[in-house]
């Protein structure tokens, strides 16, 4: 599950910076998706790590 994270993350950073390039083009039709997509994986990275850290707190409180 780290590893997922990591690669959304590399993701988002990807996606930001080819939404620079497009918007630097004057490509805003695509800067407009590409912003989409950018806040969805924002906000599946936002669950994720939640999650993630859901269960580390989860696997504290276990006694074994």
């Amino acid at each position: 599950m780290v590893a997922q994270l990591e690669r959304l993350k590399k993701d988002y950073r990807d996606l930001e910076n080819y939404e620079f390039k497009m918007n630097k083009q004057g490509r805003t039709d695509v800067v407009r998706k590409l912003k989409l997509k950018r806040n969805f994986l924002g906000t599946a990275i936002t669950d994720l790590e939640e999650q993630l850290a859901a269960w580390h707190n989860f696997k504290v409180m276990l006694p074994f």
